[in-house]
Order: structure tokens, then C-alpha cells, then sequence
């Protein structure tokens, strides 16, 4: 039996004042493209989860965000169909500053403000389902997560 390969990803859920959330139009990636995604993506060796969420919305979305207004709300435990399992750590911006900006245009058509209970292509919709009903933990397998 194969031993698998353990993988940290990191996800951020940003508001805006009439409760839309911000996500990037997938394209070019070979992912989900053509989907509606959260600033996210795998923590880099010697990063810390906030690290890492921080990164990744500064290289995504442009913005800077403080370690104090980053809570985390869920993680879920995913094993995909590439034999990889993932822990999935979800973290609520509390609050920002500035304008959301599509800084990386090779891998996203644009940055949306979208009431996400009103869209189906939306990458990880169940999560936002669980943390919506209190959920702090999940487990899901074979890209349930995606629906």
C-alpha cells in the first residue's frame, strides 16, 4: 500500500459590507478553470498558516493583511482522487483595507464580489455551507468538496 502524501492549503473568506464574498475567476491554471476560487493555495516550506494566507492574498488580490484580523473558522481534512490528502485551513478576513486587485492576470480573469449562495461554480461551495451552519471541522473524500 502506497503511503500518502500529506499537503497544507490555505483559503481566504473576505466580505464586503452587503455579505458578498470576494473570488477570482479560475483560468490557465489546468484547475477548476472557468470556476469562482478564494485567494488560496499550499503553504510553503517554514510558513506558518498565517503566513501563508497572507501571502497568498497579497499575491492574488494585492492586499496587506494583518495577522490580528485573520481568524480561523474550518479546517477540513481532504483526501482527492490523486491519491493526496490535504488539511484545508479556511480563514475569515476579518476586516481590509484598500481595493482588491487582480495582481496575478496569467491565472485569474478578474476579482468578483459574489453572493456565493446564488452561483454554482463556486470551488469548495460545501465548505462555505458547513461554516455557514457552525461547522468547525470536516472530512470529505473524492472531490466532494468541489460541490
Amino acid at each position: 500500500m502506497q503511503k500518502p502524501e500529506f499537503y497544507g492549503a490555505v483559503y481566504a473568506l473576505i466580505e464586503n459590507d452587503t455579505w458578498e464574498m470576494l473570488f477570482v475567476k479560475r483560468k490557465n491554471t489546468g484547475y477548476l478553470d472557468g470556476w469562482y476560487g478564494y485567494p488560496a493555495w499550499h503553504i510553503e516550506e517554514w510558513e506558518t498558516l498565517k503566513e501563508a494566507i497572507q501571502r497568498e492574498i497579497r499575491e492574488e488580490i494585492g492586499l496587506e493583511i494583518p495577522e490580528s484580523d485573520l481568524e480561523l473558522v474550518h479546517i477540513c481534512h481532504r483526501i482527492d482522487t490523486t491519491d493526496r490528502t490535504y488539511f484545508d485551513c479556511y480563514f475569515r478576513v476579518k476586516q481590509f483595507h484598500g481595493m482588491p486587485i487582480n495582481a496575478e492576470p496569467e491565472k485569474s480573469e478578474w476579482v468578483f464580489w459574489i453572493d456565493w449562495n446564488n452561483e454554482e461554480l463556486i470551488q469548495n461551495k460545501s465548505i462555505l455551507k458547513k461554516i455557514s451552519a457552525g461547522a468547525y471541522f470536516s472530512e470529505i473524500k473524492n472531490l466532494e468538496i468541489i460541490f
